[in-house]
């Protein structure tokens, strides 16, 4: 089984998608935000993680 550095968890409503980040380094900090569920809305959420460094292999969704 593959260790992630990263968990990405999504709660997915019909107009929202409610993104939080977690890092396992650093447990008790998280990222917390909101975008449309639309193709736009996950472009954002990987602009996030791309922007914040962070390497799509070592994430969890």
């Amino acid at each position: 089984m593959k260790n992630y550095l990263f968990y990405v968890g999504i709660d997915i409503s019909k107009s929202k998608l409610d993104v939080v980040i977690l890092d396992k380094q650093t447990p008790n900090v998280s990222n917390h935000f909101i975008v449309e569920n639309n193709s736009k809305g996950i472009k954002v959420i990987l602009k996030n993680l791309v922007k914040q460094k962070i390497d799509l292999t070592t994430v969890l969704f």
